[in-house]
Formats: C-alpha cells, structure tokens, sequence
C-alpha cells in the first residue's frame, strides 16, 4: 500500500486543497482520495483509519519523507508510532526519488489532469470530482500493466482486519520503559533521547551486547541503544 499527497491547489473559492491518495500497489485500485486542507496528520489519519477499516491492514505503507508521513531528520513520526502499534511496517522513499513510487505518481498526473483543471468551486465539488475519477480509474479504464485488466478486477482486500491497538508485549527477557513526554528513557542510570514520536509509549529492550540494547516496539525492530555513548542508533 502506498499513500501521498498530491500537492496543493486553489479552489474556485481561494482555499486550498491537498489530495489525499491511497493506493494498493500490487493492483493500483485507489483505496482513498480525499480532498483534504493541509498535511497535518490529524487529517490524514481518519483517511487511513477509514482505509484499514474497509480494506483491512496491509503489512507495509509506503510513503516519501514529508509531512505527516516521515521526518526531514529520517527520525520517527507519530504516523510512523501508530502504523506501527497496528501492525503496519512503515516504508520511505529515498528523498528526492520519486520514481520510488512512480506507480503513484503516474495516478498522480492523471488526477491532476482530470479533477484539477480546473478546480471545483469548493471542497464538496473537489470531493465530488475525486469520488467520479476514482470510479473510473478502478473499474473503467484497462491498464497496461495488468494486462489491459481493471484496477477492480485485480484488486484483493488484505485478511488482517483492523482492530484498535492494544498494549504490546514483550519477551520476560526484554527490559522495558516507558518513554517520557521528551522522548527518553532511563537506562543505567543515564537519560537517553529516543524519539519524541514515542511519547508515552512502551519500548522493549533487548540485551545484545555489554553496552547494547536492541530496541523493539511492538513488533519491529527500531534501533539499539548504546549506553557507553549514552545514545540511541
């Protein structure tokens, strides 16, 4: 699965709009396009959310390194935490490749051709637009690279359903922390800066060498914690 923002663009009524775009990669069919007014998370998120409800979890989420998805720092993001407490590997392009992701990106200048120019007068009709383009690239138009097959006819809902997180767990061998409201935690007596994306949030840590710790969250790995540097790598 594979999500991105189109860009931004003026509406008739001068607000801007910033297309919303979930893609399943293996079929192309358009899980989500929504006509959303910025990149905050708190925007994106009831898309995604919406998205796995219906279509279930994927096993990975492809983004670039901008907001909300990554970070400039490649640090994590509290998108990145929460793909994570479901299930969901978070996967980033390399900065300034989007060919990373050309199969969106071709959507991408589809949409923008057809749903943009020129805008709707306000959000409702962009919705509109995005919602008939959808339809037609999903079930209308044969692609190419499915042999002259439909989105639609391609298409197979992921067998992970989406159940709200639950507290992870971690072998008895395994030292935990809660990581604080600054993004630390406590280790050997020393403060260790984590991430801040962590806030509140359970860590495992795995016991690899006399001065290394392998840092788990939920189920991934995320990155180890040297105490003799007094960091985490």
């Amino acid at each position: 699965m594979t999500i991105d923002h189109k860009g931004h663009f003026r509406l008739g009524n001068g607000r801007y709009c910033y297309p919303l775009t979930i893609v399943d990669s293996v079929s192309r069919y358009v899980l989500a396009c929504s006509a959303v007014t910025s990149t905050r998370l708190v925007e994106a998120w009831p898309v995604i959310v919406d998205v796995f409800r219906e279509y279930g979890l994927p096993r990975a989420m492809q983004s670039d390194n901008g907001p909300p998805f990554g970070t400039a720092q490649g640090g994590l993001s509290l998108m990145s935490v929460r793909l994570m407490m479901l299930g969901v590997l978070p996967v980033f392009s390399r900065p300034a490749h989007p060919q990373d992701n050309g199969r969106h990106e071709r959507m991408h200048r589809d949409l923008k051709a057809e749903t943009t120019r020129p805008p709707a007068a306000n959000r409702a009709g962009q919705q509109r637009s995005f919602d008939a383009f959808v339809e037609r690239y999903n079930a209308d138009r044969p692609h190419e690279a499915l042999d002259m097959r439909r989105p639609v006819h391609v298409f197979k809902p992921s067998p992970r359903p989406y159940r709200s997180p639950r507290p992870p767990e971690y072998p008895a061998y395994f030292e935990t922390r809660k990581v604080t409201s600054i993004g630390q935690i406590r280790l050997r007596n020393r403060q260790i800066f984590v991430s801040s994306a962590l806030a509140g949030q359970t860590i495992g840590l795995q016991p690899t060498d006399e001065h290394l710790y392998t840092v788990h969250f939920y189920h991934f790995v995320i990155g180890k914690v040297d105490t003799a540097q007094n960091t985490f790598i």
